[in-house]
């Protein structure tokens, strides 16, 4: 026998030997998980927590007021707000559909990409995109100031 084939007999028998045995078996997931690189990924994962601060509101505030997609100033979405006053941790009202946030905002503010906002009873009320729960309101006609 050649060594040739000495030695790819002996690569045969070593790869047969290394990943020729049974499949690893895959320990049991969590219901509704993603198996990714490092572990199973949970399906709801919370964001953090919302805050801004003074000079990222007024930004919002100043971008807001060049687009200002008031609520009120729709004939059909009136009569939803009629009531409603937007205080945070509340759900916004089916029906009524929050933008997204300009371009330049995001540059700036990277972490509102997550969120959407609408101006309701002169006050820019920004929304968990996904929840739609009220994460913070403010005055839309006088510099934002946090709290």
């Amino acid at each position: 026998m050649s060594s040739r084939r000495i030695v790819v007999s002996l690569a045969a028998a070593l790869l047969a030997t290394i990943g020729g045995g049974a499949p690893a078996q895959e320990p049991p997931h969590e219901k509704g998980a993603v198996l990714q690189r490092g572990g199973p990924v949970p399906q709801n994962p919370a964001m953090p927590p919302f805050s801004l601060s003074t000079p990222q509101r007024e930004q919002v505030r100043l971008a807001v007021i060049s687009r200002h997609n008031d609520a009120e100033a729709d004939k059909s979405q009136a009569e939803k707000l009629k009531d409603f006053q937007p205080r945070t941790g509340e759900s916004l009202p089916t029906g009524i559909d929050p933008d997204g946030f300009p371009e330049p905002v995001l540059t700036q503010v990277p972490a509102l990409r997550d969120y959407s906002y609408v101006v309701i009873k002169d006050q820019v009320v920004i929304v968990n995109a996904m929840t739609r729960e009220i994460v913070d309101v403010f005055p839309d006609n006088k510099p934002a100031t946090a709290g």
